[in-house]
């Protein structure tokens, strides 16, 4: 995709997210579902994904400081705040504090996952937006991750609003995810 159709195409899906709308969007590993933090516009990807409300999300983004501004900063120290920060060699999600304020996207944790992503689309989206994105598996609960454009059609058809075709698209498994209080790995 060239330069201008590459930023044509994220002020579109800029402002379908803006809108409340919930899209279908290549990640580092999967598809995902994303969306704004918006409560009505989580609530659809529930509904979509038939999803145990018992459940968290993962927020991402490109800037640093989207993602701490849903964190309990307070809770982590200066080493933790700096691997937070830093790029891994693998997309990897840290499960970390979270302020009270968005404890509604937790489920029944007291922590929110978050990923400092280097996927270009998802990196300069969320930069453009000036914000975090929900990214949660492009499937329905108990199924297998979406892996390709294909598989989120089969799975949700027009029941989103737009699912971005990335071209040589590889999917990869789901990012790792540890708790960064604990370095427990979660997922690896």
């Amino acid at each position: 995709m060239g330069t201008e159709k590459f930023y044509k195409t994220l002020a579109q899906i800029a402002v379908m997210l803006k809108n409340g709308k919930v899209l279908g969007l290549p990640t580092e590993s999967v598809y995902g579902l994303s969306c704004i933090i918006q409560k009505a516009a989580v609530e659809k990807v529930i509904a979509l994904k038939q999803r145990d409300l018992k459940k968290g999300f993962i927020v991402l983004s490109g800037d640093i400081s989207h993602l701490l501004a849903l964190i309990d900063t307070e809770k982590l120290n200066e080493k933790q705040l700096e691997i937070l920060s830093q790029r891994q060699d693998k997309p990897t999600t840290w499960v970390v504090p979270v302020k009270h304020e968005y404890r509604w996207l937790t489920g029944d944790f007291g922590t929110i996952a978050v990923r400092l992503t280097d996927h270009p689309l998802l990196k300069e989206l969320t930069i453009t937006l000036g914000c975090a994105i929900i990214s949660t598996s492009a499937n329905l609960s108990n199924q297998p991750p979406a892996t390709s454009y294909d598989k989120v059609q089969h799975y949700f058809g027009d029941q989103l609003d737009y699912i971005h075709p990335q071209q040589n698209f590889i999917a990869a498994k789901p990012s790792r995810v540890i708790n960064l209080i604990s370095n427990e790995v979660l997922r690896d």
